[in-house]
């Protein structure tokens, strides 16, 4: 049984969320629709060992979007748009979560819209690249060094870098983007 403490909440659920929207991605490209539609629906479901429910503050667009597109394959179109729907409305915080609801948008043919929150992932790893130093507001979502690493500095680097290279992949500039992604791996090898 887990036991979330203050600044803690979510990272737990956002990871279980990672691994079963990746099994279920993997299934999905193995052409096994069924089991990719399980591993989407447990993604979205948070065993009760966990010790924490649903954030408001939850992303789950990744999970939303990729379901999306196993729906669209699928020719369930209906729900494929629900799926995106549901993506492209997502908490308003800027993470790399964001790239799948930009995406999502992409899916509903609102490239404005979804060109508008590339550019905002971008701005956002922006600013926190100027003040990688700065340690951010105590709450959900805060970097949290491992004991006696003190310097927030690689981790905000590395969230920085994520963010731009994902921003502009979104918006279609390669180059830009894998310099980021070169940076990313210079701070964050893993």
């Amino acid at each position: 049984r887990f036991n979330i403490y203050e600044g803690g909440e979510g990272k737990l659920t956002r990871m279980h969320g990672w691994l079963y929207t990746l099994w279920g991605r993997k299934a999905q490209l193995e052409g096994d629709p069924n089991a990719a539609l399980k591993y989407f629906e447990t993604a979205l479901v948070y065993p009760d060992n966990y010790g924490e429910g649903r954030h408001y503050s939850a992303q789950e667009a990744n999970i939303y979007y990729y379901m999306g597109l196993l729906f669209s394959q699928m020719n369930q179109e209906t729900q494929a748009q629900a799926a995106w729907t549901k993506a492209a409305n997502q908490p308003s915080q800027i993470t790399e979560i964001t790239y799948f609801a930009a995406l999502s948008l992409q899916a509903l043919g609102q490239q404005d819209q979804a060109n508008d929150l590339f550019r905002k992932m971008i701005d956002t790893g922006n600013r926190l690249k100027a003040t990688a130093r700065h340690y951010g507001y105590f709450g959900v979502g805060m970097p949290t060094p491992l004991p006696f690493e003190l310097d927030v500095a690689p981790l905000n680097l590395a969230e920085a870098h994520l963010l731009i290279a994902l921003g502009q992949k979104g918006i279609g500039n390669d180059t830009a983007s894998q310099e980021a992604v070169d940076a990313l791996t210079a701070v964050d090898p893993w």
